[in-house]
């Protein structure tokens, strides 16, 4: 699988570290970062707290990448691409938000797969009417945690929360902590079953269920099979500090599902 990654950052050591080569990435995969340095400004950072519930708090300064835009879209990766996938992060920036509305829109328009994570019940929050314009008309497949679902669908019921996302997704997966996960298809909802572990720290959780998944079907696997990869790394990446997992751990788990 390959992928192509766009982000914006300061002309610094710091802002550049994103375009190191990543070896460890699994099979064929690769990744294409390209990067719009600024002259002037500060790379983002974030400083996360990590409570011994497992739980996070996140101090986040955006720095450049808050004025991501339009520029930042290359419309011929875009193009040769089989998914776009987006951040509901975005929606707290009106440049990003629009780049993010402008990259869906071409997407629609070549016949690519589109994607969001809403990210984190916060942006639905503050922020749901930023969310509902960056999902248009609808998306191939979005990314929620219950929370995030719930708020998006204004109701605590969760028979109304998926009734409300099939209105605004053709697929979506909806991950529930230690109760796994719940993914439509189009056709029928599967049930993703948890794997059990010893939360250290949840940060990049999300991410990686998201990520995962979407390599599952990138491969050709249907929803249960890429659920089940995204359940198993996700659960892994929680047993450690940090957003990553190890290559070794990387390979280990992908062998399992050979």
């Amino acid at each position: 699988m390959r992928s192509a990654y766009r982000l914006r950052a300061s002309g610094t050591a710091l802002g550049t570290a994103a375009l190191r080569p990543r070896p460890h990435l699994p099979g064929a995969a690769r990744l294409r970062c390209a990067l719009h340095a600024s002259r002037e400004g500060h790379t983002g950072r974030c400083v996360v707290l990590v409570t011994p519930d497992s739980d996070r708090t996140m101090c986040t300064f955006l720095g450049v990448s808050g004025n991501l835009s339009s520029d930042e879209i290359v419309a011929d990766a875009l193009r040769a691409s089989d998914w776009f996938y987006t951040e509901g992060y975005l929606v707290t920036s009106d440049s990003a938000r629009a780049a993010a509305i402008e990259a869906k829109r071409l997407a629609d328009a070549t016949g690519v797969k589109t994607a969001i994570s809403l990210s984190d019940p916060n942006m639905v929050k503050f922020f749901k009417d930023g969310l509902l314009e960056m999902i248009g008309s609808g998306v191939d497949l979005l990314f929620a945690n219950e929370f995030e679902a719930m708020g998006m669908a204004g109701s605590d019921d969760l028979n109304e929360t998926l009734a409300y996302m099939k209105t605004i997704a053709k697929r979506f997966a909806i991950t529930r902590g230690p109760k796994g996960a719940l993914a439509w298809n189009g056709q029928e909802l599967i049930e993703i079953d948890p794997v059990k572990v010893e939360a250290v720290d949840t940060v990049g959780a999300g991410d990686m269920f998201a990520g995962a998944f979407l390599y599952g079907l990138s491969q050709g696997w249907d929803f249960q099979r890429a659920g089940d990869l995204a359940s198993a790394a996700s659960a892994k990446l929680v047993t450690s500090l940090g957003p990553r997992i190890a290559a070794e751990e990387t390979q280990r788990i992908l062998k399992t599902f050979a």
